[in-house]
């Protein structure tokens, strides 16, 4: 299998069943998807095993994670070491310190946004 170019998922289920370190580009709407401590322990396992992503847009509005769900998201990003470019959009949720600190020290992170509406 190659690396592939931008992939869309909507569905955490195929995601975790995808060939992650093929992975290079992703979207993910999660909206309202994330809201067992399970799901949310599975999205950071998952990614930590996406070797060659390089860009993320994460949608995760109406989902309730908490600063241990924040923490537990930024051990999975952190193994993603090509990351450049990562978008998080959230609605009614709080950012925590915690995750945006650790995010800016990422290495060849050149782009990052959290949006909040």
């Amino acid at each position: 299998m190659e690396v592939n170019d931008k992939k869309d998922f909507d569905n955490l289920k195929d995601f975790v069943k995808s060939e992650l370190s093929f992975h290079t580009d992703l979207e993910f709407d999660l909206s309202q998807n994330l809201n067992s401590k399970k799901d949310q322990l599975n999205l950071c396992l998952a990614l930590s095993k996406c070797s060659n992503l390089k860009s993320l847009s994460l949608f995760l509005t109406d989902n309730k994670i908490g600063p241990q769900g924040e923490k537990d998201f930024f051990m999975g990003l952190s193994k993603c070491e090509n990351i450049s470019i990562l978008n998080i959009t959230r609605k009614y949720d709080i950012v925590y310190p915690y995750l945006r600190s650790k995010i800016l020290k990422m290495n060849k992170l050149v782009e990052f946004s959290i949006e909040q509406y």
